[in-house]
């Protein structure tokens, strides 16, 4: 063959296909999580646990890939096992099992948010009665990311014990943020690894996230929240360094020594309910890797009539 003919069958050859994502143009790629909740807990017929497992098959993750999305299998929801439990009400049947394990679920949709690994999750499951937990965190997350709208609380606080046993106060409680995955990961490998020390000026150093205070005072700002689902509705955490008084500063007494505070809210729906409040509490790591939380006083102060005003 000549070099002429070798150049005009260079010229002539096809080139190979390359296997690309075909997107449609009214698709915009997007990165998705799966996750599966083999749950039939709810259900008279036993099976329908293998919805995830089918769907899975049947080539979800592929199909999504295959139009362009970026696509991660965050594997299956943990589920009771029936025969090891017991059925409990009949109009009810393995309430509790059903409701934590829609707890964990809505837990691991909020965090997956929170994190940002994915903006969208397809939730593959067989029992409906899990649908209306798994959505409330997304509920959650839009409205982080709605501007951060700031929410206000009110409470009436009981002291259970010392020098407040009895009394009782109103308090103001904001919410302007909520603290990321990131930074309280931080703050416990910090506490983990150089003491409360270290876990008091990394707290004192970051932004203020809320703040708490008594009717007519501005309060203490707050740069940790933190908000979880529950059966009945969400959990709110709050954690700061406490405010010191001249007392307390100029003489050292042991309270001194507990120099943090911790505020939970109890919520539902509506933003209504109970809570409790540590006022000078110290926190730490116990030997097998719980936080443990030691309030100076025996028991922490109760917060009552909770109530969401914006």
């Amino acid at each position: 063959m000549t070099a002429e003919a070798s150049a005009t069958s260079a010229k002539t050859e096809k080139p190979e296909s390359v296997n690309r994502p075909v997107v449609a143009d009214n698709i915009v790629p997007k990165k998705i999580r799966i996750l599966g909740v083999p749950l039939d807990l709810g259900q008279s017929r036993r099976g329908v646990d293998m919805g995830p497992s089918a769907v899975r098959v049947a080539g979800l993750e592929a199909r999504l890939e295959a139009i362009g999305h970026d696509v991660e299998d965050g594997g299956n929801v943990a589920v009771a096992i029936a025969e090891q439990k017991k059925e409990g009400d009949p109009r009810a049947k393995y309430l509790k099992e059903i409701t934590a394990t829609c707890t964990k679920a809505a837990e691991l949709v909020l965090k997956t948010l929170e994190a940002g690994k994915a903006k969208w999750l397809s939730v593959i499951t067989g029992c409906l009665c899990f649908f209306l937990t798994a959505l409330f965190p997304l509920a959650l997350a839009g409205q982080s990311e709605d501007k951060k709208k700031t929410e206000q609380f009110s409470a009436t606080v009981f002291g259970e014990s010392g020098m407040s046993l009895g009394k009782s106060t109103l308090l103001n409680i904001y919410v302007t943020d909520y603290s990321s995955d990131q930074e309280v990961e931080e703050l416990a490998a910090t506490l983990k690894t150089k003491g409360s020390d270290a876990l008091l000026s990394a707290v004192q150093k970051m932004k203020e996230k809320g703040r708490v205070s008594t009717t007519g005072r501005v309060g203490w700002t707050v740069p940790v929240v933190r908000q979880h689902p529950t059966a009945k509705g969400r959990r709110i955490v709050m954690f700061s360094d406490r405010p010191i008084g001249f007392y307390e500063a100029t003489k050292a007494p042991r309270s001194k020594t507990y120099e943090f505070g911790l505020l939970i809210l109890n919520v539902n729906d509506k933003g209504e309910g109970d809570g409790l409040l540590y006022g000078a509490c110290k926190v730490k790591f116990t030997k097998d890797d719980q936080l443990e939380v030691e309030h100076y006083s025996q028991t922490p102060a109760r917060l009552v009539g909770v109530k969401l005003w914006k």
